[in-house]
């Protein structure tokens, strides 16, 4: 099977359909909550921190895995 077929069946996932999954979250935030984020960053803290603490936000938990706040962090977040 070629590769043009194999690909011509995968479903895209979430992050491939309607951009970063992670801007759309941080866009989300409210202005407080986003200064934080981005302080938090700014001050060279702890990723997986930061992670654990979103992920398990009862109102606006983060949607997805470290690896893609990683991604997130090198490739989109303004410093």
């Amino acid at each position: 099977m070629s590769l043009a077929n194999r690909l011509s069946a995968v479903v895209p996932s979430r992050s491939n359909v309607g951009g970063c999954i992670s801007c759309q979250w941080v866009a989300s935030l409210s202005d407080g909550d986003r200064a934080a984020f981005d302080a938090w960053l700014a001050d060279g803290k702890s990723m997986a921190q930061l992670w654990e603490v979103a992920v398990a936000d009862p109102d606006n938990p983060f949607p997805v895995s470290l690896t893609a706040l990683r991604v997130h962090i090198r490739n989109h977040h303004t410093r």
